[in-house]
């Protein structure tokens, strides 16, 4: 990699001087701050893209930036500059030629642009060059990759629901609308199952050519919302680190749905629809928008009275893998039953609302537990599948 002719360009050490003094002061009174809040600098970096030859070595210390960049053919420049907030700039020399340098963290590792400078010493911004690192000893992550997903329009609600999150979010938006509307019903009757499925549509950026404006607005009507708004609240979960619990809820309702489904067409035994009638109930009667959902995982109500959710062991069907929402569920009945016990403790609020009852249920007295029973009291009968 060489720089061009306009980097190596020399400057008048006066007209630097006064450059660099207003660049940093309108950082100065908010540096110190920042130090103790940000990531350093101080490391090794190896280049990636245009700059994958590039090898960057940085040391930060109470504030100053020094360094070292090598470019191919082994050409070297020093790095001399400070720090102001969540960056770094100041002067990059080689052979005694000073050009600028401005670096600015990057999730795996430093973005870094080099600026020359004109024959008045005013930066070149427009002659700017940009190079990417990321940090020695991070690895890259793997590039998404989809499955293809089925070219029919109808698909069969277990089908759907066994591979939705290998899908593209076309795909998914496609299908989904595609499906028969007693299907698209039962699933919008979930709250967190209607939740991931719009989200992940809003991620395809619609409307397009597999959802139209029509089938986007009625996808949004009962959820009182836009893409925009949605998307920007599943970031604040996101970096709240709730996305996993919001998986796992999704997950619990998605099961709901199968079993509902298979209850439906005479694939399940009536006592079993009847367990899986009496625990879907409180969730349908309690059904939230998608706004809401996300509202709620970002900032956790302790409301008086209310029973905390009682995190437990993370089960086989709450895995946030992309291999379909039965992931971990194996095909024997005792291994089912274990699972979606499992990930019903680790849902459900702890005792669970019956239909006929008021949403906030007391916690019992330990008069009334039984002495040998588990610590966590679930009222309804546990299903067998």
């Amino acid at each position: 990699m060489s720089m061009s002719p306009p980097l190596m360009r020399a400057f008048h050490m006066p007209h630097f001087l006064g450059v660099m003094v207003l660049m940093w002061v309108g950082f100065a009174g908010f540096a110190s701050h920042a130090f103790g809040q940000a990531p350093t600098f101080s490391g090794r970096y190896d280049g990636i893209g245009i700059g994958s030859d590039a090898v960057l070595s940085l040391e930060e210390l109470e504030g100053r930036v020094v360094g070292r960049l090598t470019l191919k053919d082994n050409k070297s420049f020093s790095l001399n500059g400070r720090r102001s907030g969540d960056m770094a700039q100041g002067s990059l020399v080689r052979n005694a030629v000073k050009q600028f340098f401005h670096i600015e963290h990057r999730a795996l590792g430093v973005q870094l642009l080099i600026i020359p400078a004109g024959d008045d010493g005013v930066p070149l911004l427009k002659q700017g060059q940009e190079l990417s690192f990321i940090r020695q000893g991070v690895q890259l992550p793997k590039p998404v990759s989809f499955k293809m997903a089925p070219a029919a329009q109808s698909v069969a609600l277990p089908n759907f629901l066994n591979e939705f999150r290998n899908w593209s979010p076309q795909d998914l938006a496609r299908i989904y609308v595609g499906l028969n509307a007693k299907d698209q019903g039962l699933i919008s009757l979930f709250d967190y199952a209607s939740a991931e499925i719009l989200w992940r549509i809003c991620v395809s950026s619609p409307p397009h050519k597999t959802l139209s404006t029509e089938q986007l607005a009625q996808l949004l009507a009962r959820q009182a919302t836009d893409c925009s708004a949605y998307l920007k609240m599943i970031a604040k979960v996101r970096d709240s680190g709730q996305i996993d619990l919001f998986i796992r809820r999704a997950n619990f309702q998605f099961e709901l749905i199968r079993k509902t489904y298979e209850c439906d067409h005479q694939q399940k035994s009536q006592s079993n629809c009847h367990e899986v009638n009496a625990l879907s109930a409180p969730l349908i009667s309690e059904w939230r928008p998608a706004v809401a959902i996300m509202a709620a995982l970002v900032k956790p109500q302790d409301v008086k009275g209310k029973v905390a959710y009682t995190p437990l062991s993370k089960p086989p069907v709450a895995s946030q893998k992309a291999t379909g929402v039965n992931e971990g569920v194996v095909a024997e009945k005792e291994n089912t039953a274990s699972a979606l016990r499992s990930t019903i403790e680790a849902f459900a609020p702890v005792p669970q609302v019956r239909p006929s009852r008021s949403i906030v249920e007391p916690s019992p007295s330990p008069s009334t537990t039984p002495p040998d029973g588990p610590s966590v009291r679930v009222p309804l009968q546990r299903p067998h599948y």
